[in-house]
């Protein structure tokens, strides 16, 4: 059976927007898929591969990955093995729909989350942009991501959690 995992809406600054919900299955490990396809258009490739062995090829630039399936990989490789992250994922949680807020700041694009001072304070459209990705100087939380040239990054002050991939 599929557990819904995550959820993320695109920005309201994209031209084109998308609805999103990841979920997660835990098959046996004898067990054999008699047929998986994919259709050629909005999915071109398939392939079973660990959250580790996914992030390591997109480190590797083997594969390209949009920053909420990066992200959902990163939780997932924080589990310790398969029981752990199965065990969490059965758990009962609220789903709450992620939608970043997206502001360009020179080269790096900042999706700011729920819960980032500027998310909280800012309004759409405010003209006082920050031009730091990573500085607190409004003296609160962050929760971010960064995208810029070669890497990928994650910070939630609040957990005291800072990923990064650089490609």
């Amino acid at each position: 059976s599929l557990i819904e995992w995550d959820h993320w809406i695109t920005p309201k600054q994209e031209k084109w927007r998308y609805d999103t919900k990841f979920y997660i299955t835990f098959l046996d490990e004898d067990h054999e898929l008699e047929s998986v396809t994919h259709d050629k258009k909005e999915t071109v490739s398939l392939d079973w591969v660990s959250p580790s062995e996914a992030l390591q090829q997109f480190n590797d630039g083997g594969i390209v990955l949009a920053p909420p399936t990066w992200l959902t990989l990163k939780r997932m490789y924080q589990y310790k093995n398969y029981r752990d992250l199965k065990e969490y994922a059965k758990q009962k949680r609220k789903i709450v729909a992620v939608e970043p807020r997206l502001e360009l700041r020179g080269k790096d694009a900042i999706a700011l989350l729920e819960g980032d001072w500027e998310f909280n304070e800012k309004k759409e459209g405010d003209e006082s942009k920050s031009t730091s990705t990573t500085t607190t100087s409004g003296g609160g939380r962050q929760h971010r991501m960064i995208m810029g040239e070669g890497k990928m990054e994650y910070i939630n002050t609040a957990d005291n959690i800072s990923w990064t991939s650089k490609l």
